[in-house]
């Protein structure tokens, strides 16, 4: 008897169309939405948005640095029967400058990378990139039809172009998601409390006028040594003061911090993480 011939595999063909069939509705996917426009323009608003947090918290950083440094200046001298006592209230606050000072250079380089994340964005949205993702999407679809050894390199390089073109935006959105839902109300309340901090110590250091812990020429010994004890509390309660505003001020400030590096660094890394992820999945892709 003669042989048998094995009847053509056709549910290979079958599974072949069907997934030709969703790369095909992919690709146009892929180059439909590059050319939409609203997806940068809603990404680059959010990036002005972050921006102008980071710079306007970079300027409240730099005034209660600036007060601060102006409140470590003010040296109270009273003169007690002619005994002179000189102090300085504001070397309580010697950890906080330290600390505002760092911060004051992390805000600097969050505005930073913000502004090279806009530029990103406006990179990505060139019609250039657009052209070739589009290009890459046709070529990975007709050598997947086929069954062309390219297209395991046209899916990379397609890989590569998507994430080119929607990493940066699509993190924008998802960073900004988590902020307003998780991040927003604490820092508002930071920043606000900072403010508060700076202009307590402004006061401080207004109390703390030389001027008005120095004895007038007229007075006599005890008059002077009376103003001399009287003043000696409102000097505790002052640098009481200042203290307690340094102490709330660090809170906050890890508050910020915290903040702006889990938006400028650690969630855009998560979520380039998924889109890759997503996009390897998605076109089938390999290491």
């Amino acid at each position: 008897m003669p042989f048998e011939t094995d009847p053509p595999r056709r549910p290979s063909s079958r599974l072949h169309g069907g997934s030709l069939v969703l790369k095909v509705l992919l690709a146009v996917l892929l180059a439909a939405a590059a050319w939409w426009p609203a997806l940068n323009l809603h990404a680059a608003d959010q990036v002005e948005a972050n921006l102008k947090r980071a710079l306007t918290t970079y300027a409240v950083a730099r005034g209660l640095n600036a007060a601060i440094s102006v409140l470590q200046g003010t040296q109270v001298a009273i003169e007690p029967a002619g005994v002179g006592v000189v102090t300085t209230p504001g070397e309580a606050l010697d950890p906080l400058n330290d600390l505002i000072e760092q911060f004051s250079s992390l805000m600097l380089w969050a505005s930073v990378a913000l502004g090279i994340e806009l530029v990103l964005i406006q990179v990505g949205g060139h019609w250039v990139l657009c052209t070739l993702l589009g290009a890459l999407a046709a070529l990975w679809v007709i050598a997947s039809a086929m069954r062309s050894r390219s297209a395991p390199a046209f899916c990379r390089l397609l890989l590569l172009a998507a994430l080119l073109r929607f990493a940066v935006p699509l993190a924008t959105l998802g960073t900004e998601l988590i902020h307003r839902e998780f991040l927003d109300e604490g820092y508002r309340t930071a920043q606000a409390q900072i403010a508060q901090s700076e202009q307590l110590v402004r006061n401080v250091d207004a109390d703390l006028d030389p001027a008005k812990a120095n004895p007038q020429p007229s007075q006599g010994m005890i008059d002077r040594l009376k103003q001399w004890m009287n003043r000696v509390p409102d000097l505790e309660k002052l640098t009481q003061q200042a203290k307690e505003a340094a102490e709330r001020a660090i809170r906050n400030v890890v508050t910020l911090i915290t903040i702006f590096v889990l938006e400028t660094l650690i969630l855009p890394l998560v979520f380039l993480a998924v889109l890759v992820s997503v996009g390897r999945a998605a076109l089938g892709g390999r290491r």
